[in-house]
This record gives structure tokens, sequence and C-alpha cells, in this order.
């Protein structure tokens, strides 16, 4: 290798280091921003040059580059302070948008009533939708999920906490990192609230014992941990489950929420598949978690002239007040999460989030500390209930 490519390498091995440096230098003073609180004032020059182990013109490069995000300001002869920002009381409600086409209007009536509940609190808030990252060609999902205004407006801390429904995980570790506290669903969060699967599955197992089904065939869970936990629970009863359930297929990637258009087509097929087995290995009772899968599954089994709740006794997660199961309210066993049951504890959250108090009890019916997670410290579990067969 000749000379001056040696030396080229070596300028460029520099150029990278101090790059890296200056970045370091950005962010420690974010944090200490972060830390101090709007309008606090920063330490000195000299006493940041102490600090950070920088020269003096690395700080003001720094400082400039975060008063030009609106995080920093100078005041001549008084010193650098933290920006008071332009909405520091302001929750960043987001959703992601494509739920709001799912086939059930669940996602849709959740926003309405959490919303609805933010009005009645008085929490200002401005609502989002992060565009979906499927089928998108780009090394930065975030700026194609948020878009690059929004994206600045989070890095220069315009909010105060954000409330996430279903977004994807990238975006809340981003609000995480530019010091936004998050209250989530159907998302990471610092503070979650989340439906307990295992509790349909108990419920609808343990209704369709009582209705004297022994072999029940289960479809659309995600682990097969949840299998076993339904085999084992069927075999305290006296049952079985079929050999005909079934895993969803794999989830790709991270996202927390699938959409699956699909699901109808899905629920139809497993039932042609299901009863074209010979009728001594038909189960007595199927529970189908997913209310999408259960519509093509019952459309399956008319088809067929199999009549659901005659023939077959059939068990599903149907969301409250929202299914598309509307005309089958007397041929099948609905559980449900209500909505409101949802949507309060994230008003809630938000509201503890916005007033800077800790979410611990507070009307939260159940809490589970994560002491090991600052990002899970607090879970809120809603259960699901049985819904009367019409």
């Amino acid at each position: 290798m000749c000379h001056n490519t040696l030396q080229e390498d070596k300028a460029l091995r520099e150029k990278k280091s101090s790059t890296s440096k200056f970045a370091g230098v950005v962010d420690s003073l974010k944090q200490l921003a972060r830390a101090n609180g709007p309008g606090k004032k920063l330490p000195t020059l000299r006493e940041l040059v102490k600090q950070l182990g920088v020269s003096q013109t690395t700080i003001i490069r720094a400082v400039e580059v975060l008063e030009h995000e609106g995080i920093l300001n100078r005041r001549h002869g008084s010193g650098i302070y933290v920006s008071d920002g332009p909405s520091q009381t302001k929750l960043l409600v987001l959703c992601e948008a494509v739920m709001m086409i799912d086939l059930s209007p669940f996602w849709g009536v959740l926003l309405e009533e959490v919303l609805a509940g933010l009005v009645d609190a008085k929490i200002p808030f401005e609502l989002r939708y992060t565009s979906p990252d499927v089928l998108v060609d780009s090394a930065d999902t975030l700026s194609v999920q948020l878009g690059e205004d929004l994206k600045a407006r989070i890095a220069r801390q315009e909010f105060a906490s954000a409330m996430v429904i279903g977004v994807h995980e990238e975006v809340v570790q981003f609000l995480d990192d530019s010091g936004v506290r998050v209250v989530a669903f159907a998302a990471p969060g610092h503070y979650i609230v989340q439906v307990t699967p295992t509790e349909v599955i108990n419920l609808g197992l343990t209704a369709l014992m009582e209705r004297n089904c022994r072999c029940v065939s289960i479809h659309g869970v995600d682990y097969s941990a949840s299998l076993d936990f339904a085999a084992a629970l069927l075999d305290m009863k006296g049952g079985r489950l079929a050999p005909s359930s079934q895993l969803r297929a794999p989830r790709i990637g991270r996202r927390p929420y699938e959409f699956r258009p699909d699901r109808i087509a899905e629920g139809y097929d497993g039932a042609l598949r299901l009863f074209a087995r010979d009728r001594s290995e038909w189960p007595d009772g199927v529970l189908s978690v997913i209310e999408g899968y259960t519509v093509g599954f019952l459309h399956g089994m008319l088809k067929l002239g199999i009549q659901p709740g005659v023939d077959i006794v059939v068990a599903t997660h149907s969301n409250c007040d929202t299914s598309p199961l509307m005309g089958f309210e007397d041929k099948v066993i609905r559980i449900s999460y209500e909505i409101p049951r949802i949507s309060g504890p994230l008003v809630q959250g938000a509201l503890c989030l916005m007033k800077g108090v800790k979410l611990e009890g507070g009307g939260w019916e159940t809490g589970i500390e994560v002491e090991a997670s600052d990002r899970l410290s607090l879970v809120q579990f809603v259960k699901p209930k049985l819904l009367p067969v019409a």
C-alpha cells in the first residue's frame, strides 16, 4: 500500500473518530437537558469542558446544534438554558393507521373512547398516525413511519409524554431515547395496558366444557405455550385437546400488531379442512381467539351444512359491541374485552405522566411491578368477560 493511501486511511479514521466523539457530546448535552428540565440553566462552558473532557470549541458547536433543534438556548451574559419548548404540556397520541381499517371496528371505537376520555380529563393532545412500514424499501423505517417533521418535533422534546396504540417497537424506542415517557396498548411502553389472552382460553374452554364438550380444537393462538396451557386445563377438567388445534403463522419482524386481511379466508379454509376429516375425528367444540378467523370458520361450517351451536359448539374472542359476528349471537359463545376497561387505564396513565406522578396503584385494578426494566415498570392487565348468549 502506498504512503498516500496510508495517510488517507489515517485521516478517514481520525475523521470518523472525531465525528463519533462530537455525536457523543451532543447526546450527553441532550441527556443533561432532560435531567435538568425546561427552563433550567446548564453548567458553565468551563464546567462542561471539564465534565465532558472535550474542548470549549466542541461544546459550543454541540450547543449550536441543539439550539437549532430547539432543545437549548444561549442567553448573552447569562449562560446556557434548556428551552421551555413550544408545547411541553401536550400529549402525543400515536396510532398505526392500518389498524383503523381492520375487519373489526374495535380499534376505531377504542381510539374514540380514548380521545373522549382525554377531553374529559382536560389533557391537551395531538393525534397523529404512524405510516405502515410494510413493503417500504427504506433503511430509515423510522422516518417512513413518523415522517421527518414529527420525528424532528419529538427529538426537540415538544411533547411532555405520549400514548401509543399498536405502533412499532422502533417508534417507542425513539420516543424513549428522546426523553418522552409512554403509556401503551398493543405496543411497548413505560406503562402498558395489556390484555390477557390466557384468560380468553380459560373462559372459552370452561364455557365449552360446561356445554359437555370434551374434545376441543383451538385456533389462532400465537405460542405453543398457549396450547400447552389449554391441553393441561382440558386434561384437568376431563377433556382433551384435538389434534386439529393449530398455531398462527409466525409473525414477521417486531410488529406488535399484525394486519391480516386474509383472516376470513383462513377461517373458511380452516373449517373446510377440519370437517373434511372422518366425522369420528371431529371435535365437539372449537375455540377461536381471532374474531376474523371465526367469521370465515362459521361461514365454512354453514357451507358444509354444519350448524354452529347445534352440531358443533363454537367459542370465540369477540370485542364488545364492535363484533363482525352480528347475527351469530345465539350460535356462538363470545368472550370480550370491554373497551372502557382498556381506554380508562390508558387515559389515567396519560394523566399521571402529564402530572409527573408515578403509576403505583391509584385506581389501577391490577398492577405488576417489573423491577428489571424501566421500560415495563408497571403493567395493567385487563381481563375479558364472557358475554351471555342471546
